[in-house]
């Protein structure tokens, strides 16, 4: 699972892009987004992806599982492109480089930042009743693959995928009816539990990500200079 992946890159790594504040990371990863959206020639983009492939390097992020993730998403923008575009033309190049520069620096966000870092510092911009759902969504969805998992196990073991296509589709739909009468299941008892430890419609959290520390100092470079880059070349 992607989501268990990232999640456990982030927790467990110890660069310096991992040790800086929350809020330098999402400052950094805004404005090289933002550098690939206004960039309008291949040159620039080419610079921004050689840049975040030498800090997903420098950061020791296993590089070729991050580009896997980040060629995903491009199925989408190349059905985009040739449809508006000349296949294998200069706009078509273009708009794939900037889906794939865009999703890169949104892996290295996620990559190098816990989940709950990055809801603590949303929800002092968005309601908090979808920060809340986020957080809570976050802890569940763990439990609910690990069932998924054991309950797939299971029918293998017994046999339910043997008998043909349609009782192994039969047998698998009823195994998806399970796990969403146990998500609701326990979505319920995360209410009752949060309601029990004092939850009036917000989940509190900190303001760590305020804290400035000389990690920060490398993202700052880094998006000058890529603002630098793409206003020269």
């Amino acid at each position: 699972m992607e989501i268990a992946f990232f999640d456990n890159l982030a927790v467990n790594g110890k660069s310096f892009l991992h040790n800086a504040s929350t809020l330098s990371k999402f400052i950094f990863t805004a404005i090289i987004i933002n550098c690939v959206i206004i960039s309008r020639g291949i040159n620039e983009l080419i610079f921004i992806a050689v840049l975040q492939s030498v800090l997903i390097i420098a950061i020791r992020l296993p590089i070729k599982r991050i580009f896997m993730a980040a060629f995903n998403p491009m199925f989408f923008s190349l059905v985009f492109a040739v449809t508006k575009y000349p296949p294998f033309g200069y706009d078509s190049l273009l708009v794939l480089l900037k889906t794939f520069s865009a999703v890169l620096s949104v892996l290295i966000l996620i990559s190098a930042t816990p989940f709950t870092e990055l809801f603590s510092l949303l929800g002092h911009f968005l309601p908090s009743i979808i920060t809340d759902a986020l957080f809570v969504t976050y802890r569940s969805i763990f439990i609910l693959i690990q069932q998924l998992d054991n309950h797939l196990t299971i029918m293998k073991i017994r046999g339910g995928f043997n008998g043909g296509f349609i009782n192994s589709i039969k047998n698998f739909s009823s195994l998806l009816g399970l796990v969403i009468i146990r998500s609701i299941d326990l979505s319920e008892r995360m209410y009752h539990i949060l309601k029990i430890r004092g939850y009036k419609g917000k989940i509190y959290s900190g303001k760590s990500f305020l804290v400035f520390n000389k990690q920060d100092i490398v993202s700052y470079i880094l998006a000058v200079g890529t603002i630098m880059a793409v206003i020269l070349l």
